[in-house]
């Protein structure tokens, strides 16, 4: 055999082996790619795992707080702007979760109000309040037998609500409700509620056709002999009544003498007229 015959044998015995190394380098570049890839999406469902629990553990976890707290959402108040609120009061972690939960729950409608958080309140419990509108009701009462000078002392100490009566004279506020002659007797006693910002005109207006309603079906079931030419008179004989005795079982007789004393012409003579004058 010659030497070159030699080396042309040793090349074509190398040639095969050559070739199978020269194959199994993108093989292996393929395989180091497809668990790179593999790796970082278990490494990318890892993080998701554990933001997500993280996430759950905050939306259930009570917000900072050592008393009740009450804040007030203005109208047209975003639910970012209320987190970054909370947030700077020291009432709440992580104020850009509020987000992702009323999105998931597809929930970013919030409602204007006073609110108040209890002891133990959690981001969930806020978020649900807020949509659900879950709001302080506030309350302002009036008592029988007062003058309509009370009625407006009492609406005028009720911060929450929006003062717009002291600036008007009675005759302005009969014209505003719609009342001939005196303003007196024309207000129903009951406690009323409201959200903040209510105008105390809307409360008055309230109590009034409260009590033209009430007024209005006693009239219309009274006993016709009664000496009343309209039906506020009964209410100011009422009131007369009502301020003569405090025992509701007198009140019938009470209510009696009067009747004889006006159908005979008499005058009433009694406490509470002097009293009121």
């Amino acid at each position: 055999m010659t030497k070159n015959s030699s080396k042309h044998d040793m090349q074509d015995q190398s040639s095969p082996s050559h070739a199978v190394k020269e194959r199994a380098k993108p093989r292996s570049i393929w395989r180091y790619l497809v668990a790179l890839f593999l790796g970082g999406i278990i490494i990318a469902a890892g993080l998701v795992y554990g933001a997500w629990r993280y996430y759950l553990h905050w939306l259930d976890s009570p917000l900072q707080l050592n008393s009740p707290y009450e804040f007030q959402l203005k109208p047209g108040q975003t639910l970012a702007g209320v987190g970054r609120e909370l947030a700077a009061a020291g009432v709440l972690r992580h104020p850009e979760l509020l987000r992702v939960y009323a999105r998931l729950e597809s929930a970013n409608k919030i409602h204007a109000g006073d609110y108040r958080l209890d002891v133990g309140a959690t981001p969930k419990v806020l978020i649900d309040k807020l949509i659900a509108g879950d709001v302080i009701v506030n309350q302002v009462t009036f008592i029988e037998g007062w003058t309509f000078k009370q009625f407006l002392a009492a609406l005028a100490r009720v911060e929450t609500l929006e003062q717009t009566l002291s600036a008007k004279t009675e005759k302005e506020l009969a014209e505003i409700l719609g009342i001939t002659g005196a303003l007196e007797g024309w207000f129903f006693p009951d406690t009323y509620v409201f959200h903040r910002g209510t105008r105390d005109l809307d409360i008055l207006r309230q109590a009034h056709e409260r009590m033209k309603s009430a007024l209005d079906e006693e009239w219309t079931t009274r006993d016709k002999t009664l000496p009343y030419v309209s039906s506020y008179e009964a209410l100011i004989m009422a009131s007369i009544i009502e301020r003569e005795t405090g025992h509701e079982a007198e009140r019938g007789d009470v209510a009696g003498v009067f009747v004889r004393r006006l159908r005979t012409g008499m005058k009433l003579q009694t406490d509470p007229n002097s009293i009121y004058v």
